[in-house]
């Protein structure tokens, strides 16, 4: 897979005489591609038991329900998100 840096060296390399805002654009394109790059790497997905919430007010039983401050998830430990499972 091409990087973001490798697809800007690339399309710098024809033609040096860019204008600067040419190539204040390739450098956008290229951290939205790096962004996008990153997203993907970092294997990450909600959490299964709290949906994402970070919380579990909507799963405890009608007794808790009463309460003000919602329990912390266990599992994401209010993260919303855990490592996928390979």
């Amino acid at each position: 897979m091409k990087t973001a840096v490798d697809w800007l060296i690339e399309q710098l390399t024809p033609s040096i005489s860019l204008q600067q805002k040419h190539i204040d654009e390739l450098k956008e394109k290229a951290k939205e591609m790096e962004a996008e790059q990153f997203k993907n790497a970092i294997p990450y997905q909600l959490c299964p038991k709290c949906n994402g919430d970070g919380n579990l007010l909507r799963y405890n039983s009608p007794a808790m329900m009463s309460t003000t401050i919602a329990p912390t998830c266990d599992v994401c430990d209010g993260n919303k998100i855990i490592l996928m499972n390979k």
